[in-house]
């Protein structure tokens, strides 16, 4: 994930702590998370990307698998926003930027 964000001059912090993580959630920021095999996303490790917090300060996520937007246990949260023990069970570490970076292409 390094490799890809330094390519690009995107700004970020890494942390392992999903405390951190919610404190910038609140500040407006996104998150790339890694989870592990202990997540309900995934039997293995899988990224996918916190967008933020809801109106009810619940966590909203993209996921690039498909699958997982079929699943029972996943959907509500996909519409609904996402429990924290949700993200915490199998969180592996979260790469945060703020969404301003995203916005800029720095190779043509």
């Amino acid at each position: 994930m390094e490799k890809a964000l330094d390519y690009f001059d995107i700004k970020y912090e890494k942390t392992y702590h999903y405390s951190e993580m919610k404190e910038k959630l609140d500040k407006g920021y996104i998150a790339i998370v890694l989870f592990g095999e202990t997540s309900d996303f995934t039997n293995r490790g899988h990224f996918v990307v916190v967008t933020g917090l809801n109106e009810n300060g619940k966590i909203m996520i993209n996921d690039p698998n498909w699958y997982n937007y079929r699943q029972e246990l996943l959907e509500n949260g996909f519409v609904n926003g996402f429990e924290e023990y949700q993200i915490i069970r199998g969180f592996s570490g979260a790469w945060i930027i703020e969404p301003k970076e995203m916005y800029i292409s720095r190779h043509g």
